[in-house]
């Protein structure tokens, strides 16, 4: 097997004008980078689909950092609870089968806030590190970072 250069994993939300920041954030080459993105950039299921492409990127990818970048203000985005639920039903989603899900603990017994998530970033980026850095399918070489960019101030901030 021969040897790849390693590269670094970024884990972030939907929002494309953070691209931008990325390299002065890992001081890596855009060919060096391997950017996922997912709704909120919240992982919340600890065997989902998210955590088996990171597993299988840092396995086959040679990955030797992770980061985990989330937006402050962009809450634009974000469904509370009562706009998801009228947000289905005006998309024609039988809402009824919600209590049945509930009951066989899809989404951990709430669909509806496994849905929704969480809205403190912070929250969401510790979390997401703690899950990867606990995993024990994710080698433990492997760094993993947070950051929290508000989007408004372009101001960076670490999370640990």
């Amino acid at each position: 097997m021969m040897n790849k250069k390693e590269k670094v994993l970024i884990i972030t939300g939907f929002n494309s004008s953070l691209h931008a920041i990325y390299q002065s954030i890992t001081k890596r080459e855009q060919e060096d980078m391997i950017v996922l993105s997912s709704y909120n950039a919240e992982l919340s299921q600890t065997y989902s689909c998210m955590i088996r492409s990171i597993i299988m990127l840092v396995l086959s990818e040679q990955i030797d950092e992770i980061y985990f970048i989330g937006e402050r203000s962009n809450n634009d985005l974000l469904l509370n609870e009562e706009e998801l639920l009228a947000r289905m039903r005006e998309k024609g989603v039988n809402t009824n089968i919600l209590s049945t899900l509930n009951y066989l603990q899809v989404g951990g017994g709430n669909v509806i806030k496994w849905l929704t998530g969480e809205n403190n970033m912070e929250t969401i980026i510790k979390k997401n590190m703690n899950l990867v850095q606990m995993h024990p399918l994710i080698p433990k070489s492997i760094a993993v970072h947070g950051i929290v960019v508000d989007t408004k101030t372009n101001h960076i901030e670490m999370v640990s």
